[in-house]
């Protein structure tokens, strides 16, 4: 009974609580992931976006180098698909933990015709961002002028007429050690950054120094062919694992159109006002007639607001709609009620992408 379940509910947070100082207790989906040195990390792809179309294509949708079949293919959740997500194995070699490596060749030069060089052109003119997933977060560029970061790095970049491809990434991947394992430590991923260029690459041979362009300073841009390169290099941080997400907190989205938002705001404010006024002065001046009136009968006239004291006992002439109103309001009030509340008690983590638009869509669903 009710009785019994609010006794348990002590002997529950005591639980909770012992669970959490002993360090063994996660929320569902917020469990840190352990490597040791050495491991290798596969690296994911998402789909391709931008703020001004607004229309994710598939990353493979263009003449990239080819799908890396050894790593096994992320499932996307319910609102990763309704949100245009498509994860995939990326091309890159899994990330090894610790291990620098500079400048691999990811495939070998493509020749573009001209049809797939005007796609090239029109996605880097619409600002087109490339995404990339490694241990579930997602790959920033940091903007070294404001002290951001932006999520994803752009296609390209255009200087007059000419369009230009970053085919060279330069990866860096923050770890932090901590005393998970007995035999030694475990190695946790705590940021996932790049450093995209355009690079006319030289490669002459195979293996380690093939790539002869791979000082970043001093080199044409690529137009075309295209040749993907790629190098990382591990840093080892003092930052905690909990923090990681702190630094997608700063940053930079141009998505927010703030002259937009602040003109709806003056414009509801303003009509507020207007409406408010004129509601104010209407009653006043009912309050100044009634306190004119000499004659005590003429008290019993309906005048003013008093003609709509009786209407709230007047049923409304749709009635089943205003019903169906009323309750898609209720609705949507509980549904965004219980999805905060997860929200802030931890259930619905940042690395679970897409269970916030999942959570509102089900119970949305459930609250009906």
């Amino acid at each position: 009974d009710f009785g019994a379940t609010m006794r348990g509910l002590p002997l529950l947070g005591c639980l909770l609580l012992a669970g959490v100082c002993e360090g063994r207790w996660y929320l569902p989906g917020a469990k840190p992931k352990e490597y040791k040195e050495g491991d290798a990390i596969p690296m994911y792809v998402n789909s391709m976006s931008s703020v001004n179309t607004h229309l994710p294509f598939d990353y493979y949708s263009l003449p990239f180098c080819g799908e890396k079949q050894s790593t096994k293919r992320e499932r996307e959740n319910l609102g990763e698909i309704l949100m245009g997500d498509r994860i995939k194995a990326s091309p890159y070699e899994d990330m090894p933990v610790g291990t620098d490596f500079q400048c691999k060749v990811v495939c070998e030069p493509r020749q573009l015709n001209q049809q797939q060089a005007k796609r090239f052109e029109s996605l880097i003119e619409d600002e087109y961002q490339m995404h990339l997933i490694l241990d579930g977060l997602p790959v920033a560029v940091r903007n070294l002028d404001q002290n951001t970061f932006t999520i994803g790095f752009p296609l390209g970049g255009k200087e007059g007429k000419t369009a230009y491809i970053n085919n060279h990434l330069h990866f860096t991947v923050k770890y932090h050690k901590s005393k998970a394992f007995e035999e030694g430590s475990a190695v946790r991923i705590i940021a996932f950054t790049v450093k995209p260029y355009s690079i006319k690459h030289v490669v002459e041979g195979e293996g380690a120094g093939a790539v002869k362009t791979c000082g970043l300073n001093g080199f044409d841009p690529v137009n075309l062919p295209l040749q993907v390169a790629a190098a990382g290099e591990p840093i080892e941080t003092e930052e905690k694992w909990n923090s990681r997400w702190d630094v997608y907190l700063n940053v930079s989205d141009t998505d927010i159109h703030w002259f937009a938002i602040i003109n709806s705001v003056m414009i509801a404010v303003f009509l507020s006002g207007i409406l408010a006024m004129i509601m104010l002065r209407t009653v006043l001046r009912d309050i100044a007639r009634y306190n004119d009136i000499e004659d005590p009968d003429d008290l019993h006239d309906e005048t003013g607001w008093k003609q709509v004291h009786t209407e709230v006992f007047r049923p409304p002439a749709h009635k089943n709609l205003l019903a169906c109103y009323v309750g898609t309001g209720v609705q949507l009030l509980g549904m965004c009620l219980t999805v905060l509340v997860l929200a802030c008690l931890g259930f619905l983590s940042p690395a679970n992408s897409g269970m916030l638009f999942t959570a509102i869509l089900l119970f949305f669903v459930f609250l009906g």
